[in-house]
């Protein structure tokens, strides 16, 4: 995977399930493949929302783009 990430592949992640595993996905890529936190976050982000055609749609959170957001505090 590193290799793939010097010659500027984007991962994607994802789950297909509802209630999935994505934040102990995340935390491999940092843990194992030496992701920095942000590109982890981004990989299961933007870049998933990329990769599937939705970037005008979803993937970031900006005025017009649909959101599934929940704050904790």
């Amino acid at each position: 995977m590193l290799k793939a990430r010097q010659l500027g592949v984007k991962i994607a992640i994802g789950q297909d399930c509802i209630h999935g595993k994505l934040a102990e996905e995340m935390v491999s890529l940092v843990k194992y493949a030496n992701f920095p936190v942000m590109d982890a976050i981004k990989s299961a982000t933007a870049i998933g929302a990329e990769t599937c055609g939705l970037e005008n749609l979803t993937g970031t959170i900006e005025v017009g783009k649909f959101a599934d957001i929940i704050t904790i505090t």
